[in-house]
């Protein structure tokens, strides 16, 4: 018997231990050798456990293909490493490069980061994963972010999504944000949206070119040609500055030659100024400060 890559096999009972010429150890309860399309393979069942250095990898079954150096691994499949914790129904695992392929009911469980997809590269070198589309949950922060094309480094506890980023503040359900490319900075905490950035906060919706959202204080800057539009007010400047608090928009500033609009029931309100202060209560505004004076007009509504 011949087995391409491998030092030495060992049988004891129902234990089948293979060592590689990678240094990974391998265990499984029954193990076969087979013919697969004139290509000798080794399978493993009920149970099998992959020790490659500081990695583990379980699965019920798993088929060994010495020529390639690869694992074809399915049913309950676990990946533990010091990062964290791979899940899948599936996954081809490459034991000379220390990559990986898991497909269908995928989760990538981190520190701070839940990820979920149905199919996702993982670079073990690298500490990376890449997939073309994704669910991230913020552990503890009550955000959701998904998108497509998504890289997300481990080590750096940073993530990209390159095409329909879409990032999502859960508590009561207030605020949606869409953008043409969204990162995430687990370090600093903070959430970047770059494009044609579009923000819904109940009735409101601001437009703008970027976005960073801070999740430590609940706050964000808006830059690139901001502009609030609502159903009784539309504000524009060079930028806003927000502050939430439980979901709400409690406190905004607008700076740099800023230009509002308000209607009331009998009266239009419209000043021009440099710097805007508002304070919101239940969504509705209970202040309005313009400081440095432009320009002021006020009509009355006929009735």
């Amino acid at each position: 018997m011949k087995l391409v890559f491998f030092k030495r096999i060992i049988v004891f009972g129902a234990i089948a231990s293979f060592i590689s010429s990678y240094a990974a150890e391998i265990k499984a309860k029954k193990m076969e050798i087979i013919q697969e399309k004139g290509e000798r393979v080794t399978r493993f069942k009920e149970g099998l456990l992959i020790q490659d250095g500081t990695t583990q990898i379980f699965a019920q079954e798993g088929l060994y293909y010495p020529e390639r150096n690869e694992f074809f691994l399915k049913d309950s499949v676990k990946i533990l490493s010091e990062e964290g914790v791979l899940r899948s129904d599936s996954a081809v695992y490459f034991l000379a490069l220390k990559k990986s392929i898991l497909g269908k009911n995928v989760e990538l469980d981190l520190d701070t980061v839940k990820i979920t997809t149905d199919r996702l590269f993982w670079d073990g070198n690298k500490k990376e994963a890449h997939s073309e589309e994704v669910f991230i949950s913020l552990k503890g922060r009550g955000v959701e972010i998904t998108g497509k094309s998504a890289i997300y480094q481990v080590d750096k506890k940073k993530g990209e999504i390159k095409k329909d980023p879409l990032f999502y503040l859960k508590e009561k359900e207030t605020t949606l944000v869409r953008a043409n490319l969204m990162d995430y900075d687990g370090e600093r905490k903070v959430v970047f949206a770059y494009g044609q950035v579009n923000i819904k906060h109940r009735k409101r919706e601001l437009f703008c070119e970027t976005l960073a959202y801070f999740l430590e204080g609940d706050s964000g800057i808006t830059l690139g040609k901001p502009i609030l539009s609502g159903e009784n007010e539309e504000i524009a400047g060079k930028e806003f500055r927000f502050q939430n608090e439980g979901g709400e928009l409690k406190k905004m500033v607008v700076l740099g030659d800023v230009q509002a609009l308000f209607e009331r029931k009998e009266e239009r309100v419209e000043i021009g100024g440099e710097r805007l202060s508002s304070l919101f209560r239940g969504g509705e505004v209970l202040e309005i400060v313009m400081e440095e004076l432009t320009y002021g007009r006020l009509l009355r509504k006929r009735r």
